[in-house]
């Protein structure tokens, strides 16, 4: 596996080496600019209204396939999230704004204690979750190579 994986980087050095000009340009021709998204944004909104009924069936029957999963895979965050929206609604907590002065949305770091939350903007929220992500990845790596040692 390792041979392919040298020989398929060799391959697409060669192939940016002769083309190089060619996926630049291709680069350039961005499919999301300003002029390409005010032509297409009426078209989605009035997509989104004709077809509203059925969009919202699609979403529901695409949670009710993976939403269940989620749900049954991670009680303990669905029962902390649950707690918290309970009580801003009923005005227990308060939604705070996060450190950089944006709209806060509630991170537990510790399910098991549904109250204690950190307000983070989305980007911010997203930024730990990565974060968090990563060093359960490398915790992984790390017991997987001391089994095979084993």
């Amino acid at each position: 596996m390792g041979r392919d994986k040298k020989r398929q980087a060799e391959y697409w050095k060669r192939y940016y080496a002769a083309n190089k000009e060619k996926i630049l340009t291709n680069q350039k021709k961005v499919r999301h600019t300003e002029e390409y998204l005010s032509k297409i944004r009426p078209k989605r909104a009035v997509y989104r209204q004709v077809n509203r009924e059925l969009i919202r069936i699609k979403r529901r029957e695409y949670m009710n396939r993976n939403g269940d999963r989620w749900r049954f895979k991670y009680p303990e965050r669905v029962l902390a999230r649950h707690l918290i929206k309970n009580a801003l609604r009923r005005g227990e907590i308060v939604r705070q704004n996060c450190w950089c002065g944006k709209d806060g949305q509630a991170h537990h770091e510790d399910y098991t204690k549904p109250y204690q939350v950190v307000w983070l903007c989305q980007k911010h929220h997203a930024e730990r979750h990565r974060k968090y992500e990563r060093i359960c990845l490398k915790r992984l790596s790390r017991t997987k190579r001391r089994s095979r040692k084993i």
